[in-house]
């Protein structure tokens, strides 16, 4: 089977939420994967590196790695979700959305 594998940097140590922001990216690398008669796993790998001590020319770095689980289910939700609203005459306005007050005039 095939396991995404996704490699990240950043500057601090991963926090409780990190994992999140990267889910649907992992969903649709599984979908593509299944799509393409790839066999693959359920679930990938998210691998952070973030420096921890830097001393002359060394650069110590932490690594921590998460095995997230996969949905190809919820992928393909989020490509037909973008592909009505392409297909529709405008979006909606989400009361939350700090671009859509932006685009109304909101405050």
């Amino acid at each position: 089977s095939f396991i995404p594998i996704d490699f990240k940097t950043r500057g601090f140590p991963i926090k409780a939420d990190s994992a999140g922001y990267y889910q649907n990216q992992l969903d649709c690398i599984s979908l593509l994967l299944k799509e393409n008669n790839y066999k693959n796993a359920d679930f990938a790998y998210l691998c952070f590196f973030y420096p921890m001590e830097a001393d002359g020319n060394l650069v110590q770095f932490g690594i921590e790695i998460l095995r997230i689980k996969t949905d190809f289910k919820r992928a393909m939700k989020t490509l037909k979700d973008a592909v009505d609203l392409l297909k529709s005459n405008e979006p909606e306005p989400n009361p939350n959305c700090q671009f859509c007050k932006w685009r109304s005039g909101e405050k």
